[in-house]
């Protein structure tokens, strides 16, 4: 089953209540429901502690069910002065901007009343994000939050050029995110948190081939009980760590044999089987200087743990692209520019639907026996916007005013849900 979500940018967690409905938390800490396992959803309204909102932003906001039964969430919620003091403006001209910081709440009424914030925050001042509804709970207890943050230089007023062209594909045409990555980890369902030890970077060729950020991590716990942390970056394949102990310390970040776009990858433990499950942008090297690194979204199972991955599914393959279930590229791993070989104003696709239909930022949810797989998912005439876009694909652009019949604003990507039985990845269709 495939359908449009109703309410667009609805990046969060989904999770099973004690009466059976499932209960989202998105983006802003709007909550909605679900009484038939997916299939449609209430409208959604705001989450509020003490009568009244919560303030979250941006993308990190989840939810999971601890050991103990309560429910926790994570978000992205202001920093109040007096937590740093002194701690001045994050770069010049942005002196008005609020600082921001994680915070963690749980509730032991399935979701009607929460406990007071509590900020996640390592030692030092540290400024910290997170992919949406990344924390999860380990067989113990255990919270481990992944989140990422770091050096970050904004982009300029007017974009450099390029072989002479003005691009603007992917962050990778401007100088930033340099984003190591944290672990955070709380052993009393999140009163108190501790942080990983050190930094996790990708350090290429054992620290001879210089580095590339390791960022938007996400992480699952194998049945073997190592912890698996699977992330983005730079060089054409999903980067690696594995963890012993729990997510205190991780091995030194490797390149997987997963090809990948500089996209965002999710890794999820089934839960009848202990095996992982991957889902991300699985893409070739002249596919990504073409443009079009997020335009395959796939699926993979590994049953050792993270160390191999098999029975390759496509969740969506754009008109015109490889439809194979796995990828195969003859490039070795290395750092290529998104666009690289797109130009502006060059003729639309010779394809069935004159463009590309993007989908990326996936996150999956267990509902029994089936997996709920949903993603951003907007059209493109290319990859500089530059012809009209044809009236059929007019509902899957961008638009900055959508919001719901309550006047609550969400931003401005739809998304697109698939329904599909566990049993279907199980099929290896890999050549």
């Amino acid at each position: 089953m495939e359908r449009y979500l109703r309410y667009p940018e609805q990046k969060g967690g989904l999770i099973e209540l004690a009466d059976g409905r499932l209960m989202g938390i998105i983006r802003g800490l709007l909550k909605f429901y679900s009484e038939d396992r997916g299939r449609t959803y209430s409208e959604p309204e705001p989450l509020l502690a003490d009568g009244e909102q919560i303030s979250g932003f941006g993308d990190p906001g989840g939810v999971l069910r601890l050991r103990s039964g309560a429910i926790g969430i994570t978000y992205l919620g202001p920093l109040e002065p007096e937590d740093f003091p002194g701690f001045g403006p994050l770069a010049p001209g942005r002196s008005s901007e609020k600082q921001r910081a994680l915070y963690f709440r749980k509730s032991t009424d399935e979701g009607q009343t929460w406990s007071p914030a509590q900020r996640v925050a390592g030692p030092g001042v540290a400024q910290s994000y997170s992919l949406h509804d990344t924390i999860i709970c380990l067989q113990n207890g255990r919270l481990v939050w992944p989140c990422y943050g770091g050096v970050r230089g904004y982009r300029p007023t007017n974009p450099p050029k390029v072989e002479g062209l003005e691009r603007g594909i992917g962050h990778l045409w401007y100088t930033e995110a340099l984003s190591p990555t944290k672990i955070y980890y709380s052993d009393d369902e999140g009163k108190t948190w501790s942080v990983s030890d050190g930094d996790l970077m990708l350090w290429l060729d054992g620290g001879q081939g210089n580095l590339d950020a390791l960022h938007e991590p996400t992480v699952a716990e194998a049945k073997d009980g190592r912890l698996v942390l699977l992330a983005r970056c730079g060089q054409m394949r999903v980067v690696q760590s594995f963890s012993y102990d729990q997510g205190k310390t991780w091995t030194l970040p490797e390149l997987s044999e997963l090809n990948s776009a500089n996209a965002p990858i999710r890794v999820r433990r089934i839960p009848t089987t202990g095996d992982l499950m991957v889902v991300w942008n699985q893409v070739t090297a002249e596919e990504h200087r073409s443009g079009y690194g997020r335009y395959r979204l796939s699926a993979a199972i590994s049953k050792d743990s993270g160390q191999t991955w098999t029975n390759f599914r496509n969740i969506h393959v754009s008109p015109g692209l490889n439809e194979s279930p796995r990828v195969s590229d003859s490039e070795a791993a290395g750092f290529v520019r998104p666009g690289s070989n797109a130009k502006p104003g060059a003729p639309m696709p010779d394809n069935p639907v004159q463009g590309y239909l993007r989908a990326s930022y996936a996150n999956l949810f267990f509902v029994g026996d089936e997996v709920l797989i949903e993603h951003d998912y907007w059209y493109q005439t290319d990859p500089f916007h530059s012809h009209e876009v044809p009236e059929r694909w007019k509902h899957l652009t961008k638009d900055r005013n959508r919001q719901t019949s309550t006047g609550h604003k969400l931003s401005s990507l739809p998304r697109k849900l698939h329904i599909l039985p566990l049993s279907w990845f199980y099929t290896d269709c890999s050549p």
